[in-house]
């Protein structure tokens, strides 16, 4: 029945059929319920949702982690207010909260099979390597490398493989084998999908450091200090014969040069300031690097750009590396280099050609404290572009994307997530070449950035 229940049963009500019985309230979702494929749709996002979004040990968390945060303040609240009988009575009431989390999802998944005529089995979702990618299910990311739930039989179910940066989807094995990463399938028995994963060695080289102009106490002149410093983040060595730089000074790398992965390489206004520390040093051929800031642009043997950034001296660039000793530093290598945040002056003058910066993030101990989101990398992208952003507090969050008419072609949504950087991989396949608007959404914060699909 659609009666709402009341007291410590509430996880019976069965509000599915409370909202259709409303009446005009709820005549549209009345109406949409008509259209089979929404209502297909709608029962296997439901059921999503019930396995990862509202998995009871999720709910707990989130419960315990809300606790947490008052259980200090509980018993000066209960005496100055008295809303609350005892602090028993309070943790009494968090026990009906946990035992809904524990019930509801089986009565839910009851009123789904009843108002709808359906059966449910069972799917499990794997990821050999979690650092390689993960799994959505309707736009649902699932929480682990092996995640099992309960779906309706017979009716389709969306799944997408996403990839992190360094990797790339091969295929799907298990019931059904397939190369394409987003995917339709109908389930009739229990059903394992394992989407595999392989290194991608495609070329990724960013620019990390540029010592532009150096202190002329601390160093000495700036013909013999200047650098700019390249980092591979890729999965392999990668050759750079033909590798040049367009914009900031003149520099072809020579056959057979190569740049290792993770390794660091500078390319200098003098060589030989540099030789014998350890790594690689590069002479510039001629020009040299703007103390005021200027464009710096890195191509491949092919002429297609690799890298490249704008400088400044100005804020909210760094200001210290404009003669004080300092160098510009990449502090998070996965952020968009192009941007003033992602950089910071070096601690120590002179910077630290051909080794990780000491002012580089620590992700292990960094707080947010703002929401952000970063410039899609890469862009322009075939495919498949990845989004990153901050969160400063546990939220729900949601990624829209929206076209140039202003019709939201695609979501993601990520539930409830914890706070800190997050990545995700937007899989662009089934749609068309042109500029989209990619909308990052909680319940404080939206931020848009734009990116552009080309096939």
């Amino acid at each position: 029945s659609g009666e709402i229940m009341q007291g410590d049963e509430q996880y019976k009500t069965n509000s599915l059929q409370w909202a259709l019985s409303q009446g005009e309230v709820s005549i549209l979702f009345q109406r949409l319920l008509e259209n089979q494929e929404f209502k297909q749709k709608f029962a296997q996002r439901f059921a999503t949702h019930l396995n990862i979004t509202f998995h009871p040990m999720r709910v707990h968390r989130i419960i315990d982690q809300l606790v947490n945060g008052i259980a200090a303040e509980m018993p000066r609240h209960i005496e100055r207010w008295g809303a609350i009988p005892s602090l028993t009575y309070w943790r009494d009431q968090l026990q009906i909260l946990h035992e809904f989390a524990d019930r509801r999802p089986l009565y839910v998944f009851q009123h789904l099979e009843e108002s709808f005529g359906l059966k449910r089995t069972e799917l499990t979702t794997l990821v050999s390597d979690s650092s390689a990618g993960y799994i959505l299910v309707h736009n649902v990311r699932c929480p682990a490398p092996v995640s099992t739930g309960s779906w309706f039989r017979g009716i389709p179910l969306r799944l997408q493989a996403c990839a992190y940066p360094g990797w790339r989807f091969v295929r799907w094995e298990g019931a059904i084998t397939s190369e394409s990463a987003s995917l339709v399938i109908e389930l009739d028995d229990p059903t394992t999908m394992h989407a595999v994963f392989e290194p991608d060695f495609t070329p990724v080289i960013v620019i990390s450091e540029i010592h532009y102009h150096p202190s002329a106490e601390l160093q000495g002149d700036d013909e013999l200090y200047e650098f700019v410093e390249l980092k591979n983040l890729g999965q392999g060595t990668v050759d750079l014969s033909g590798y040049r730089f367009s914009k900031g000074f003149a520099f072809t790398f020579p056959e057979k040069s190569a740049i290792a992965k993770n390794e660091f390489i500078i390319t200098a206004k003098t060589a030989a300031t540099y030789a014998g520390r350890g790594f690689q040093v590069f002479q510039i051929s001629s020009g040299s690097l703007a103390n005021e800031g200027e464009s710096l642009c890195l191509l491949n043997s092919q002429s297609e750009v690799v890298d490249s950034l704008t400088y400044n001296d100005q804020y909210p660039w760094p200001v210290s590396p404009d003669g004080e000793g300092a160098s510009l530093e990449l502090t998070d290598f996965s952020a968009d280099n192009s941007l003033a945040a992602a950089w910071d002056a070096s601690k120590h003058s002179g910077g630290t050609p051909g080794a990780a910066p000491q002012t580089a993030v620590d992700e292990s101990r960094r707080q947010m404290t703002h929401y952000r989101l970063f410039p899609v990398l890469p862009n322009p992208f075939n495919t498949q572009t990845m989004i990153t952003f901050e969160l400063a507090q546990p939220t729900t969050t949601q990624i829209h994307i929206v076209n140039l008419l202003g019709k939201k072609v695609d979501s993601l949504d990520l539930g409830f997530i914890n706070s800190g950087r997050h990545s995700v991989t937007w899989n662009a396949a089934e749609h068309a070449s042109g500029i989209y608007f990619v909308m990052l959404s909680t319940a404080d914060f939206q931020q848009t950035t734009k990116c552009l699909l080309l096939k």
